[in-house]
């Protein structure tokens, strides 16, 4: 399953739209893990 979901994630982190999203998501990731 992975094998299929993880190139479809790589294309959107890529993009400038999914990075700001990546850092988001690890901003709460952040925030979340202290």
């Amino acid at each position: 399953m992975a094998t299929r979901w993880w190139p479809a994630m790589y294309d959107v982190a890529s993009s400038d739209k999914g990075k700001s999203t990546l850092a988001r998501i690890r901003q709460l990731v952040d925030i979340g893990g202290q």
